[in-house]
């Protein structure tokens, strides 16, 4: 996970499990990767002001933000078999 803005990356994951919370203007967003156990999967979200941007479980998920707007102007995933998901 990499979250980055026009001054550089606020944030940067390794691999494995981890959860972030962070102030984005004046948004709360909350990142988080976990593996099930029982399927030994990951599963990512990305959540700003409790409203899910993440589209995939298994992928990856892209959130554009527009700083001057100071809202999501969208987001998508690419799932594992690399089909796009809106």
């Amino acid at each position: 996970m990499c979250v980055n803005n026009q001054r550089g990356i606020l944030y940067a994951s390794g691999e494995g499990e981890y959860q972030q919370d962070f102030r984005l203007d004046y948004h709360d967003v909350y990142i988080t990767r976990t593996l099930d156990k029982s399927t030994q999967r990951y599963s990512n979200s990305v959540i700003m002001d409790n409203l899910s941007y993440g589209k995939v479980d298994n992928g990856i998920n892209i959130m554009v933000y527009n700083p001057i707007t100071q809202s999501v102007v969208v987001s998508f995933g690419f799932d594992e078999n690399g089909g796009i998901v809106q």
